[in-house]
């Protein structure tokens, strides 16, 4: 579809970002036989979006039948699957559930049942025993078995992707700066000759990023990746007219006291039948990893409050310098531990962070 909309017009093509689209482009563009050079100011690809989600391959079960999104999700789970297959990416098709987990929302999940066989998707309504067959904890009256969902590892893709553009002949470049002004700064290579894209600040008669590079490049010297970045060291950002100052720190107040307030009373009815908050992460319960770090900031005091499985959030604790304070109204929701916990710390110009 790319190649067809640029014709034989273009030879060269410049593909701003190194995330899946960006790449799936250059890609698909390389294997065409275009020159093409990929700008990025990460120093890898899939650094943000891409390499940030949760790499689940959707089966296009929501969509409206007959739309554009149905038809690309189905098409693009079998191509993402098959390409993973081919080149060796992780990638596992585990399935998922939809669950009716009321009376009431059968008829809802029947309809989305309808909408799977309009769209393609391979999927099958079953039972409470059977729905525990691919998830034990799932507790329903009745499920949707969608059979298409998977997940895939998108960075990895994305390296694929970049090798082949490499292979072709293209050229992966930078595209940003570590200071300001000059962030939005380009810079890639054409024909072996170096292309530069000017930021709004090449127009200002002040020195800035987009000068120093300029500088090398008519001097005849290579500016590299390491270049660029390196004219970050020793501050980021130039403080301009338009920003206020909001990395110089403000004098600390003497004789002020922060205090932490740790919220530990829900229930985590979202993750079923496991307690969150003492629930482990490296062998940690997760409500003293957040305690902990209350306490590295100086907070005093840190308070906890306490309510749904009250013993095992204060277990969890034990040992550390922290004040319990308990909700008993806690299933009324955050706002009574918030109270309980404000409540706790004494008016004495106390400044408070939950």
């Amino acid at each position: 579809m790319v190649g067809q909309a640029l014709g034989g017009v273009v030879g060269h093509v410049v593909v701003v970002g190194a995330g899946i689209v960006g790449l799936a482009i250059g890609s698909r563009l390389a294997r065409d036989g275009r020159q093409v050079t990929v700008l990025e100011k990460e120093d890898g690809p899939a650094r943000h979006q891409t390499g940030r989600n949760s790499g689940v391959i959707h089966s296009g079960l929501y969509y409206a039948p007959g739309s554009l999104k149905a038809r690309m999700a189905a098409a693009g789970q079998r191509s993402m699957t098959a390409f993973a297959r081919e080149r060796g990416v992780d990638v596992e098709i585990t399935g998922k559930l939809v669950v009716a987990t009321t009376p009431e929302q059968v008829p809802q999940l029947h309809k989305l049942a309808e909408r799977a066989v309009a769209n393609g998707v391979r999927a099958t309504l079953v039972g409470p025993a059977e729905a525990r067959d691919h998830e034990p904890h799932a507790r329903c009256v009745e499920a949707l078995w969608v059979e298409t969902t998977g997940i895939v590892d998108y960075r990895a893709v994305c390296r694929v992707l970049a090798g082949d553009i490499e292979a072709a002949g293209g050229e992966i470049e930078h595209f940003g700066m570590p200071v300001d002004p000059g962030n939005l700064m380009l810079i890639g290579r054409l024909r072996g000759q170096a292309v530069i894209g000017a930021p709004g600040c090449a127009r200002s008669p002040k020195e800035n990023g987009f000068d120093w590079v300029l500088m090398r490049l008519l001097a005849g010297l290579p500016v590299s990746r390491a270049d660029i970045t390196g004219m970050g060291v020793g501050g980021l950002l130039m403080e301009i007219v338009t920003r206020p100052q909001p990395r110089e720190e403000a004098a600390p107040e003497h004789g002020r006291q922060v205090a932490a307030v740790v919220l530990a009373a829900g229930r985590s009815t979202r993750m079923g039948a496991i307690n969150k908050l003492i629930a482990e992460i490296g062998g940690k319960p997760l409500v003293r990893i957040a305690a902990e770090h209350a306490l590295a900031s100086r907070a005093k005091p840190v308070i906890v409050v306490t309510g749904h499985e009250r013993e095992k959030v204060e277990g969890a604790l034990a040992g550390l310098p922290v004040r319990f304070v308990h909700n008993p109204d806690y299933a009324e929701g955050l706002g009574t531990s918030l109270k309980a916990g404000i409540a706790a710390v004494r008016p004495t110009g106390t400044t408070l962070n939950v």
